[in-house]
């Protein structure tokens, strides 16, 4: 008998593609925008997953951390830079 292969989940996919972007990009400034956005459709994707019996669960996962760790990134530049910039004030 043949297994039929299961469709995977878009909504998983792109949360993994938005979650890795908002790694690479961090002083881009519009990462922390891509990374909300990795985190939204990975728990829409998660949940897709899930209900609809799809592929794709991994990849939602991967985009739900790589979206926060993108967003962690981003605010440890903006208290990095931020605190320099108070620096030379003074």
């Amino acid at each position: 008998m043949e297994q039929q292969k299961k469709a995977t989940s878009y909504l998983s996919i792109s949360s993994m593609v938005c979650g890795i972007i908002s790694i690479i990009l961090p002083m881009a400034g519009f990462n922390i925008v891509v990374g909300i956005i990795a985190i939204v459709l990975g728990v829409i994707g998660k949940n897709d997953v899930i209900n609809n019996q799809k592929d794709g669960l991994g990849f939602a996962k991967a985009g739900i951390i790589c979206g926060i760790i993108g967003i962690a990134i981003w605010l440890l530049f903006l208290i990095i830079v931020g605190g320099t910039l108070l620096s030379f004030m003074h």
